[in-house]
């Protein structure tokens, strides 16, 4: 799966303190295997949660993954 996503997800803040890179990875890993709506609706409700809902930035992401042929 790619995931593409604008520093307004990273960026995001709670009393101060930054969502981060690190954060939104480790997020990324325990979606591991989820369909791509899944992965954005999760990191979207994520975010919005750690932010309680006052993101000051704007926000863009996309999951993506190659369909397979049998």
């Amino acid at each position: 799966t790619l995931f593409l996503y604008t520093d307004g997800i990273t960026e995001a803040r709670c009393e101060g303190a930054l969502f981060g890179e690190e954060r939104l990875f480790g997020f990324l890993r325990s979606l591991a295997g989820r369909h791509p709506s899944e992965i954005v609706d999760a990191v979207m409700a994520e975010v919005d949660r750690y932010s309680r809902g006052a993101l000051a930035d704007d926000v863009a992401v996309l999951a993506v993954r190659r369909a397979s042929y049998a």
